[in-house]
């Protein structure tokens, strides 16, 4: 068996689908994870690529909300995933220790990393860029120091051009 890293973007006619899945690899989260999930379009996706992207993000979420002390009883992460103009969007917030202006100009660059760990090798961020840049869609970020941080992974809705003929 012969296993390579390389996408294949295949419809994906209910994106829900890459949500379940990466709650799914997230497993058993120690906080609680709101999912809502408003009317979805298809997208051309590789389902495993995004899922993993998607979890990553999620750890991220629930490592921003131990780092502040969490979770607490007011501490969440809710994934919310709508249509957005040309995109299905799939966002991210979370309660957690939010990231400083001056970091938050660095997040995406490889290695780099708040979080001084030998499980962490900063590239979590800049996996799921390249993983969102190679389905053609763009990764986008809010924080606030204290209060919590919110990405948004944009993914272009697909349309069957042979259907509209």
């Amino acid at each position: 068996v012969f296993r390579t890293n390389a996408m294949v973007l295949v419809p994906v006619d209910r994106p829900a689908q890459i949500v379940e899945m990466a709650l799914e690899l997230l497993g058993a989260a120690p906080v609680q994870v709101e999912v809502e999930c408003a009317a979805q379009k298809p997208v051309l996706a590789d389902r495993q690529h995004l899922a993993e992207a998607l979890c990553s993000v999620l750890s991220n979420a629930v490592d921003a909300i131990r780092a502040k002390g969490g979770p607490g009883p007011d501490d969440r992460i809710r994934v919310r995933l709508y249509q957005d103009r040309g995109s299905m969007v799939f966002e991210v917030s979370d309660t957690g220790e939010g990231i400083d202006k001056k970091a938050l100009r660095r997040i995406f660059e490889p290695f780099y990393t708040s979080r001084n760990t030998k499980n962490n090798w900063g590239m979590g961020l800049t996996y799921v860029q390249q993983i969102v840049r190679g389905h053609y869609g763009e990764v986008s970020i809010e924080s606030q120091a204290g209060v919590g941080t919110t990405l948004y992974l944009a993914i272009p809705v697909y349309t069957n051009a042979k259907e509209e003929l």
